[in-house]
């Protein structure tokens, strides 16, 4: 099922992007501390788990394009800069 645009789910996804990009505001608050990591692609481009764990900086900026919301899960897709396209899907549990 497709959400409205105004669901909590895409309210929340919405607000850990702000507070990545502002770095105003706690990420501990909008993730589970048991959070599920996959990733596919090069190594070179772990940029959202080193931004997520402050296991280093990262000049990357996430500034999404798109919002979607099927069921519990939030596709989220932006480019940074002029090469790299970026793909997010996040589950979430109870907003």
């Amino acid at each position: 099922m497709i959400l409205p645009e105004n669901s909590g789910n895409i309210t929340t996804v919405r607000r850990l992007y702000q507070v990545l990009s502002t770095g105003a505001g706690e990420i501990s608050g909008l993730i589970a501390e048991d959070l599920e990591w996959w990733f596919h692609g090069p190594q070179n481009c772990h940029h959202m788990m080193k931004m997520l764990t402050a296991a280093g900086t990262s000049d990357f900026k996430f500034e999404p394009r798109s919002m979607d919301s099927i069921d519990d899960r939030i596709i989220v897709e932006g480019w940074e800069g002029a090469e790299v396209y970026w793909v997010h899907v996040w589950t979430l549990k109870d907003g």
